[in-house]
C-alpha cells in the first residue's frame, strides 16, 4: 500500500504541474489516474475534483459534469454528505452559469433538479449551504435583485467559499 500511495502522490503532483503549465488536458488525465490509484475515497474524490477542475479551465463542461458525479457517488458512498453537497451544487452552477463550456446541452430542469439533489443530502455546512444559494441565485436569474446577489455574495465570502463567491459576484 506504501508503493500505491506514493505512485498516486506522485500522478497527483504531476497533475498540479501540468495544470500550472497549462497543459490542461493532460492535467485532467492525471488527476483521473491519482484519482483511479487512490488508497481512499477522500483522496479519490478530491483528485475528481481536481480533475473537474481541470476540465472546466479548458471549457470542458461535459467532462466536469461527468467527474463531478462521480466524486459526488464517491464521497456519498463514503458518507461525506458535505463533500457530496458540494459536488451536486457545482454541478447545478456549471449548467446555470456555463451553459457555453458544455458540448451537449444541459437544461435548467436538469440543474434544478441537482440542486433539488443537493439540498437533500446536504449535512448543513456553510460552504455547502452558500454554493447552494449562489446556484440557486443562477437559476432564478431573471427574478435577482441586486440586494440579493450581495447577500449571495456576502454568504459565500462568510463561509469562506471563495470560488462560490466570485461566482456570485459575477451575478
Amino acid at each position: 500500500n506504501r508503493v500505491r500511495a506514493l505512485i498516486d502522490f506522485l500522478a497527483e503532483r504531476l497533475a498540479g504541474e501540468l495544470w500550472r503549465r497549462g497543459r490542461l488536458v493532460e492535467s485532467q488525465r492525471r488527476y483521473e489516474q491519482a484519482a483511479e490509484l487512490s488508497t481512499g475515497p477522500a483522496d479519490q474524490a478530491r483528485n475528481l475534483r481536481a480533475a473537474a477542475g481541470a476540465a472546466l479551465t479548458r471549457l470542458a463542461g461535459v467532462d466536469h459534469l461527468r467527474l463531478l458525479r462521480r466524486s459526488a457517488d464517491v464521497a456519498l458512498a463514503a458518507g461525506d454528505r458535505d463533500g457530496a453537497t458540494l459536488d451536486l451544487a457545482w454541478m447545478a452552477l456549471t449548467i446555470a452559469r456555463s451553459p457555453g463550456t458544455m458540448a451537449e446541452p444541459h437544461s435548467q430542469e436538469e440543474a434544478a433538479a441537482l440542486l433539488d439533489d443537493a439540498v437533500a443530502t446536504s449535512a448543513g455546512s456553510p460552504a455547502a449551504e452558500a454554493t447552494m444559494s449562489v446556484a440557486a441565485a443562477y437559476l432564478a436569474y431573471r427574478e435577482l435583485t441586486i440586494a440579493r446577489v450581495e447577500q449571495v455574495a456576502a454568504m459565500a465570502g462568510d463561509a469562506g467559499a471563495s470560488t462560490a463567491q466570485d461566482a456570485a459576484l459575477d451575478l
